[in-house]
């Protein structure tokens, strides 16, 4: 029987211990940078999941009959030069029945379009604000839409937070408003 020369078991036993080093220092190096390549992966799907929901929540709205006709009938108040803040008043007085029936019904329609058309931005600007929505995206498809019927609404949302002593009503999306207004585009 032969006996095997302690030289080479003390030779395969280094070289085992060198692959093994050489396995444990790539895995150190190669490990971190594909985690590094997976959550970008992962962060760009997020992205990207983001700019369709936002696309498909903005299509959606201009695929809608009902929302064209709300925007048309906003545009129109805002043709006309409607006194928004006044139109707040006067919901306030309608709520509490002082007016007359064919003025008081023309109150109550055009309130509902400018309610109608806040209820939508708050929305999205929640939706933007929590992440749900790209902001980015939503800013390049909107943003002056969105500066434009602020300065239009600030006063008449400003008149219903003191009615309805509500200082939260449409919060986010006076927190876009003026994040934007603050940036250079």
């Amino acid at each position: 029987m032969d006996i095997v020369n302690p030289i080479y078991i003390q030779i395969l036993a280094l070289i085992a211990a060198l692959a093994s080093a050489a396995a444990a220092f790539f895995s150190a190096f190669l490990m971190p940078k594909q985690l590094r390549l997976m959550v970008k992966q992962i962060n760009q799907s997020d992205k990207q999941s983001k700019q369709r929901s936002t696309v498909d929540t903005l299509l959606r709205e201009k695929e809608n009959s009902f929302s064209r006709e709300i925007r048309s009938k906003f545009a129109d108040l805002r043709r006309v030069g409607t006194d928004f803040t006044k139109l707040a008043c006067e919901f306030n007085n309608h709520n509490k029945n002082i007016g007359n029936g064919e003025q008081e019904e023309k109150i109550q329609a055009d309130n509902d379009v400018v309610l109608t058309i806040l209820n939508n931005y708050e929305f999205m600007c929640l939706g933007v604000k929590k992440g749900v929505f790209d902001e980015e995206l939503y800013c390049l498809m909107n943003r002056s839409n969105l500066l434009r019927d602020w300065k239009c609404l600030r006063l008449y949302i400003e008149k219903l937070r003191d009615d309805t002593e509500i200082k939260t009503l449409y919060c986010e999306f006076e927190w876009l408003a003026k994040r934007w207004e603050n940036e250079k585009q």
